[in-house]
C-alpha cells in the first residue's frame, strides 16, 4: 500500500521510469506481476477519474469536503508510516490516533457540563475546605 501512495506523487515524466523499475522487480522476483499490473492500471485510470472527482467534490457541501480531505490525509499518513515503520506498527499507531480523536470529541462534547459542575461546586468567598 505504501509504494502505491508514493507513486501518486511522481511527476508524469517519471512514470515510464517507474514502469521499467516495476518490470525489473518482477524479473528479479521481488514483487508479483499482478501487483505491478494493478499499479499500472491505477495510474492509467487517474487522468480519466480526475474530472469525475472534481465534479463530485463541487456538488458536496464544504464540511463534507473537509472530512474527505482529513480522511485522505489520515490514509496518506498511515501509508507512509507503514512504509517507514512496518504494517503492524502503523496499524497500532493509527488505532491510538483514532482513540485519541474519539476521546477529544467526547471531552469537547462534555465540556459545558464539566464547566457548569466546576462552577456550581466551587467554594464561596472566604470558605476553605
Amino acid at each position: 500500500m505504501g509504494w502505491s501512495v508514493l507513486l501518486g506523487f511522481l511527476p508524469d515524466s517519471a512514470l515510464p521510469l517507474a514502469l521499467v523499475v516495476g518490470a525489473f522487480l518482477v524479473i528479479l522476483g521481488l514483487t508479483s506481476a499482478r501487483r505491478v499490473l494493478g499499479l499500472v492500471i491505477g495510474l492509467a485510470l487517474l487522468p480519466l477519474l480526475f474530472p469525475l472527482f472534481d465534479r463530485v467534490f463541487e456538488l458536496l457541501p464544504w464540511w463534507v469536503n473537509v472530512l474527505v480531505v482529513l480522511a485522505i490525509g489520515l490514509l496518506l499518513f498511515r501509508a507512509i508510516s507503514s512504509l517507514l515503520i512496518g504494517q503492524r506498527a502503523a496499524d497500532h499507531m493509527t488505532g491510538n490516533l483514532a482513540a485519541d480523536v474519539v476521546r477529544g470529541v467526547l471531552r469537547l462534547l462534555t465540556w459545558p457540563v464539566r464547566a457548569l459542575a466546576r462552577a456550581a461546586l466551587r467554594p464561596g468567598d472566604g470558605q476553605r475546605y
